[in-house]
């Protein structure tokens, strides 16, 4: 994946009758903060743009600057299936991106040197920003998670909520060669959203199937009963 969205476990327990725990340390768009803080059976932690130094501010998103991972055309209904594919057009959209955003900075600096706090400057960064979180949640909220904001990729008459799951799919599958394998290893992500079926946001789609990953991909530590 060529984004920056990332999802690691740093907690995981099970106790005896097979309640599980997970706390997470995410990383995400802060753009899709409050959609993803509509799911209440999350604990959540994270820094607020109000506390951050303009300063500093200014070169987080400098230095990693928020761009869209595709550019949805024009649709009804809340989410899209078609996306821009011309290498030309997608470079010139980035550079436009880029351009409001060292607006926005050279704009809110004359904000800023007129005297005007940073809980209002550091809003206007927040769209370039991405923005990390400690999550902790029990294995139902989760799965209520996964069901609600995972992708479905759709490959033969199974689908998958990871890009992962449809490679191991594909390499344990007699009727497919290493080629196969290795040609849907180099899908791209635009490639990957157009076999995406779910109508979830493809920001939080892409940082749910992160997080369903990393939870498959971890061993729970077994809690003992109390004596």
């Amino acid at each position: 994946m060529s984004h920056k969205i990332s999802a690691k476990i740093v907690g995981h327990s099970k106790t005896p009758k097979g309640e599980e725990l997970m706390t997470y340390e995410l990383v995400f768009p802060r753009y899709i903060l409050a959609e993803f803080n509509t799911h209440r059976e999350f604990s959540r932690n994270s820094a607020s743009s109000r506390a951050i130094p303009y300063e500093k501010m200014v070169e987080a998103v400098k230095n990693n600057t928020f761009i869209p991972i595709a550019w949805q055309l024009p649709h009804s209904g809340m989410q899209g299936k078609e996306y821009i594919e011309e290498p030309q057009t997608i470079g010139y959209l980035e550079k436009q991106h880029m351009f409001q955003l060292n607006m926005i900075i050279d704009s809110t600096y004359r904000m800023h040197t007129n005297g005007v706090t940073k809980q209002i400057l550091n809003r206007y960064l927040e769209p370039y920003a991405y923005h990390k979180v400690i999550m902790t949640t029990s294995l139902p909220g989760l799965k209520n998670f996964f069901s609600l904001r995972c992708p479905n990729y759709n490959h033969g008459d199974k689908t998958f909520y990871s890009r992962k799951d449809v490679i191991k799919d594909i390499s344990l599958d007699k009727n497919y060669t290493q080629k196969d394998t290795e040609y849907a290893q180099g899908l791209s992500d635009l490639e990957w959203l157009k076999r995406n079926s779910a109508d979830g946001e493809i920001h939080i789609s892409i940082l749910a199937e992160l997080m369903w990953d990393a939870y498959n991909e971890s061993t729970p530590d077994e809690l003992l009963e109390k004596e």
